[in-house]
């Protein structure tokens, strides 16, 4: 039972959902086993979804194909969970019918189900690519330890701390996100396998952070995923909160959310670019998330209603679960084409000035003329104009003289289709990150950074970082246009086996406000 509640308990958690009334052709509904608790997980190119099925009392848990709208259980096990899939149509994930209850990594090819090989004591498969390469985790003597499978051969990775970890994804170039276990057990560093050689993601180990939560799949070179972050109220109260993150060509990117507070989770990220999950509204419920370049962008669902995203092909369907009843399930999916889509930015600028706020409509990438958009800065309506020959609506705005720092601007189609942007009156907040390293004594590494504006959602270029190790300044370098920076640092030939607290600041600039992002570096023969 322990690995049941690890394997799939979490699994329950994350994409728990409810029965739906009649909705409009976007979402659609899909298919159900009655009587069941039925989740998507996963779609690939061709519009095939896998997931998973289960009765109320938990007796019977198995894995399920939607093709063509067709629903069906995958054959060979009563018990199993369907976790990932390829273009192929091969699918990975776990069975459960063994004596031990441990799960067991199984492959299904053409609907054949395979065990795939492992250290004798179970395991998972959690996802695989083009080339059929797959990646999970096995049961080591003492603790789980990512894997993956190639030619059906089995290879265990290493991990940052030696402690051990999981592998969640494998992308099309077969790098391999996941994360590493820190030596309390507890703690995990999400992590990256280049040549099955472990890297640590950039992240900042401040006082707000409390762990990866979920790493996710991985496209196009992009990762998502979501850490547990300490959240502070105005009163000086905190809670903690699962915040949605991604990470590209070395960049750490906090997603953005209406309001910057509140709950989210990323459970991917397609071939281009293009994130999926939910955030949080400001009524509490979960809103069905895509994240582009710009930022947040809400797909539709009817009001008073909560939703997530938990999949998307590079073909713009996306397969979600409404999640409003935690008592029942309807799975369901959007078609982007078929959606009017508004693209909007961020602005910054300062507070008096006089500001140019617009949003394109477009619909298959075609404008959409003639539509009426509202605008709203912080809840208040501005302006209700008519997009135009090229599909945009815009207005001036001038920013009050003592305008918030930070406030929401709003456009709207009407109904549940609307995206939050943010309008910044003077400095930005910025996000900067750094990685976990392993380093031998005596040998060099290359420590890298990341800063980012959080509220305009773009990388800071040419900005002065700092490298601190073991609370002293070593190096200083400046960020590239795509706001990574990198530093070389050296070991000292007597280091032992032992941790240093690594810390990169940024002592902020007239646009944008100081940050300092924390790490480890692990000393390591």
């Amino acid at each position: 039972m322990k690995f049941i509640t690890k394997t799939i308990g979490l699994l329950a958690v994350a994409w728990a959902a409810a029965q739906v009334p009649a909705l409009a052709q976007n979402p659609e509904k899909l298919a159900i086993i009655p009587g069941n608790h039925t989740y998507p997980v996963a779609i690939n190119h061709a519009g095939e979804i896998i997931g998973v099925t289960y009765n109320a009392a938990w007796t019977q848990v198995t894995a399920v194909h939607w093709v063509n709208g067709e629903l069906s259980t995958l054959p060979g096990y009563r018990s199993s969970v369907a976790y990932g899939i390829n273009d192929n149509g091969t699918i990975v994930g776990a069975e459960f019918d063994n004596p031990s209850l441990a799960p067991e990594p199984v492959i299904w090819v053409n609907g054949q189900p395979t065990l795939l090989p492992t250290l004798g004591l179970g395991g998972v498969a959690y996802d695989i690519n083009a080339a059929g390469d797959i990646v999970g985790w096995v049961n080591g003597a003492s603790m789980t330890v990512p894997a993956v499978w190639r030619n059906g051969q089995l290879t265990v990775l290493t991990t940052l701390e030696d402690n051990g970890g999981e592998a969640r994804s494998i992308d099309s170039r077969g790098v391999i996100t996941g994360f590493s276990r820190s030596a309390d057990y507890f703690s995990q560093i999400p992590t990256q396998w280049s040549s099955d050689v472990a890297t640590g993601l950039p992240v900042n180990f401040d006082d707000n952070y409390a762990g990866v939560l979920g790493i996710t799949k991985s496209n196009g070179g992009a990762s998502a995923g979501y850490l547990v972050q300490k959240e502070t109220l105005e009163d000086g109260s905190f809670y903690y909160i699962n915040l949605a993150v991604a990470w590209k060509d070395g960049q750490y990117l906090v997603l953005q959310r209406p309001s910057g507070r509140g709950n989210s989770v990323a459970y991917g990220v397609n071939n281009q670019g293009v994130i999926f999950g939910y955030t949080t509204s400001v009524e509490g419920y979960k809103t069905p998330t895509l994240w582009d370049q710009d930022g947040a962008v809400r797909l539709p669902i009817e009001e008073g209603r909560s939703a997530s995203a938990v999949g998307a092909n590079d073909q713009g369907v996306v397969v979600g679960v409404d999640d409003t009843n935690p008592h029942d399930a309807q799975p369901v999916l959007w078609r982007l084409d078929q959606l009017n889509r508004i693209q909007m930015t961020s602005v910054q600028t300062d507070a008096g000035k006089t500001v140019t706020i617009q949003a394109a409509v477009r619909r298959s990438n075609a404008p959409v003329i003639g539509r009426m958009v509202e605008f709203r800065v912080g809840n208040k309506r501005v302006g209700l104009l008519k997009t135009n020959s090229i599909g945009v609506a815009s207005l001036t705005y001038k920013v009050p003289a003592r305008s918030s720092r930070r406030v929401d601007i709003m456009a709207s189609l009407g109904g549940s289709n609307y995206i939050f942007r943010n309008l910044v009156s003077g400095r930005s907040a910025t996000v900067a990150a750094v990685t976990p390293s392993r380093i031998k004594p005596g040998k060099s590494a290359k420590i890298a950074a990341s800063i980012s504006s959080l509220e305009t959602n773009r990388p800071l270029a040419n900005a002065d970082a700092t490298l601190w190790v073991a609370g002293k300044p070593v190096a200083k370098g400046r960020t590239t246009p795509n706001g990574t920076v990198r530093f070389d640092y050296q070991a000292a030939k007597s280091w032992q086996a032992s941790k240093l607290n690594i810390e990169v600041r940024f002592a902020g600039d007239t646009r944008n406000l100081p940050a300092a992002a924390k790490a480890t570096i692990f000393v390591k023969n």
